[in-house]
């Protein structure tokens, strides 16, 4: 699975629970995935962005001004399923060292 895909795996997963703010995804996958994979606002963010584009989430007014909460569509829920059921690709072993 590529590494765009894994993102949208991991911020698709996070809103199957709730709908939330970016800031929240990413404190959610920090909190939950954080031991052993990590992703940054300048990843989520454009996920969000680009995961709206195609329906996958919907975006609404937060509470705070300048703030939105995303949620999971019908789509993006099928689209979670599909990631969650495609065979993972082993990526190539990395050493810092080289």
């Amino acid at each position: 699975m590529a590494r765009a895909s894994r993102t949208d795996l991991a911020v698709l997963g996070a809103l199957s629970i709730e709908p939330m703010t970016g800031y929240a995804v990413r404190a959610g996958i920090r909190d939950v995935l954080g031991h052993f994979w990590s992703e940054s606002y300048g990843q989520i963010y454009p996920t969000l962005a680009r995961l709206e584009a195609d329906g996958f989430v919907e975006r609404q007014p937060g509470e705070r001004p300048r703030s939105s909460v995303y949620g999971l569509t019908p789509s993006g829920r099928e689209r979670l399923l599909a990631l969650l059921m495609a065979p993972d690709e082993p990526s190539p072993p990395r050493n810092g060292l080289l």
